[in-house]
């Protein structure tokens, strides 16, 4: 079986997800090549192709695909006529030639080689994935987002949602019901597994945030739950780890709440140094406004730490209240601060949410499981593909 990747820049230590999807396909035998648009810095487990952007890649594949580059050629003029537009739907669909499967694993990629798609040979399988940003915002700020996405969504022989909430959405943006398959993210659950019997004793109790410093997360709401907590005297140390565009405006609301004693914006980190961060915290806040599945919030879960988490998009597809977990509205730093101090005041509590929490990532969020979903989606569409006139 050989499958491409498309992927912006690979790898990413803010696309994890993807480093371990494709390190445990090539595990199970599947040739996977990775094309990735900017620059990457290289990895030792996959095979890594130019994009097309690069005319030196491009003129081999021509060389070694010349019925397919003609026939894609004459396809280009045909729909886009002797133009720019042409000449780069053209070049996109060189840089996907040679591969019977191709799996664009965000939608907004799918739509940037919109006008490549008609190009590519007959029984070429398309795949796309949506994760979540790009099919709830994205539409709000660009009017032509919707179009375009149900056009790649109705060129696409599968579609992958990471969430059942996301696949309702795709369906009502066209998607064709039969071509959706859900399959949730994955951790590696034996490298995020609690080394330590528990959190230090010493000290205030870590509460641990891990996200980049985005809109979505809504870290104000974490900020005024905490500024209730100090009101109320309960002893605590917050980490955010990660950094963006919302820097100021936090580090601001830092200072103004009086927080600045026990709030702590650490920046980016490796997944090691979080990792290692987990291991001595008590509890994960996860405060967003919109989500598809927090990877982070599933390494807490299988550090066995007890989540606070807000009920958006697939997050209530991952946490049930009480039972591995706590969620609560968003939007409502009160609520926050209410699930805050009851597992900060009751370590039994903790401890109980915790163990559940690290059963339920072990049991729905393995890579194993996530592997198998993809191999079996993979492989109908190569049965389908040989099985085609």
């Amino acid at each position: 079986m050989r499958l491409l990747a498309v992927v912006n820049e690979f790898p990413t230590a803010s696309e994890t997800f993807i480093v371990n999807k494709v390190v445990a396909l090539r595990k199970a035998g599947v040739d996977v090549t990775v094309l990735a648009h900017r620059q990457p810095s290289g990895d030792a487990h996959v095979r890594l192709a130019s994009g097309w952007r690069h005319p030196l890649a491009l003129g081999g594949r021509i060389l070694a695909h010349p019925t397919h580059a003609v026939f894609a050629l004459r396809r280009a003029l045909r729909h886009y006529g002797m133009s720019a537009r042409a000449a780069r739907a053209f070049a996109q669909a060189l840089g996907l030639m040679g591969f019977p499967l191709v799996h664009f694993e965000f939608s907004g990629i799918a739509v940037a080689y919109q006008d490549a798609l008609p190009l590519l040979p007959q029984g070429t399988r398309i795949v796309i994935s949506c994760r979540g940003s790009a099919e709830h915002i994205t539409p709000l700020i660009d009017p032509e987002r919707p179009r375009r996405l149900r056009d790649v969504l109705d060129a696409a022989d599968a579609v992958h949602c990471v969430t059942d909430d996301l696949a309702t959405t795709l369906r009502g943006l066209g998607a064709r019901p039969r071509r959706v398959f859900v399959n949730r993210p994955a951790i590696d659950v034996e490298r995020f597994r609690r080394r330590e019997a528990a959190p230090s004793s010493e000290g205030p109790p870590l509460i641990l945030s891990v996200g980049r410093l985005h809109w979505n997360k809504s870290y104000e709401y974490a900020l005024l739950a905490l500024r209730s907590l100090a009101q109320d005297g309960v002893s605590f140390h917050y980490q955010v780890v990660g950094d963006g565009a919302e820097r100021e405006k936090l580090t601001f609301m830092v200072h103004d709440l009086g927080l600045h004693d026990s709030v702590e914006l650490v920046g980016s980190e490796t997944s090691d140094q979080v990792r290692h961060r987990m291991e001595h915290a008590s509890v994960f806040l996860l405060t967003s406004t919109r989500e598809g599945v927090s990877n982070s919030v599933l390494e807490a879960m299988a550090m066995e730490l007890p989540v606070v988490c807000t009920r958006v998009g697939g997050m209530g597809e991952v946490i049930r209240d009480q039972q591995n977990g706590l969620l609560v509205a968003p939007y409502d730093a009160e609520a926050i601060a209410r699930a805050l101090r009851t597992l900060l005041a009751d370590g039994d509590e903790r401890q109980r949410l915790g163990r559940a929490a690290r059963a339920t990532v072990e049991t729905e969020f393995s890579l194993a499981r996530q592997r198998d979903v993809f191999l079996r989606e993979y492989r109908f569409l190569l049965a389908s593909r040989e099985a085609a006139p």
